[in-house]
């Protein structure tokens, strides 16, 4: 494993920076963007515009950081996390530990660990990018 292999530095060194926290990543998960940060400002805007404590949920969270970011952002939101991973549920739990950010992680395939629960906002970036990349 090395860099001059092709594997990525936030795999070599497990750390990754996004939007302000720094995020365990591992093979099990895909490596947080920072184009990925512009989808977390544009939650944090709307969540700002509602009151209460908004329900908010992350469909195929990977390591957390779309859901730890708005958590971390917008304190009062109640954010809830899905994955159909359990190695990347795994290390997305850990990183909400670590930080202090209470997410309720859940198991399962987009909507069908939320038994129909209603969400004031739905986020998700789902893997798109090229296995090889």
């Amino acid at each position: 494993r090395s860099l001059a292999g092709g594997e990525p530095l936030a795999h070599l060194t497990g750390w990754q920076p996004f939007h302000g926290l720094m995020l365990n990543v591992t093979p099990a998960t895909l490596i947080p963007r920072p184009d990925t940060e512009t989808l977390v400002d544009w939650a944090l805007e709307l969540l700002a515009a509602r009151p209460g404590a908004p329900l908010v949920v992350d469909l195929g969270t990977g390591s957390g950081a779309i859901a730890l970011a708005v958590k971390a952002g917008c304190a009062r939101a109640q954010l809830t996390a899905v994955d159909l991973s359990a190695d990347a549920l795994a290390v997305a739990r850990a990183n909400g530990e670590r930080l202090g950010l209470a997410v309720d992680w859940r198991l399962g395939s987009w909507f069908e660990p939320l038994s129909g629960q209603r969400f004031d906002l739905i986020v998700s970036n789902p893997p798109y990018i090229d296995a090889a990349d």
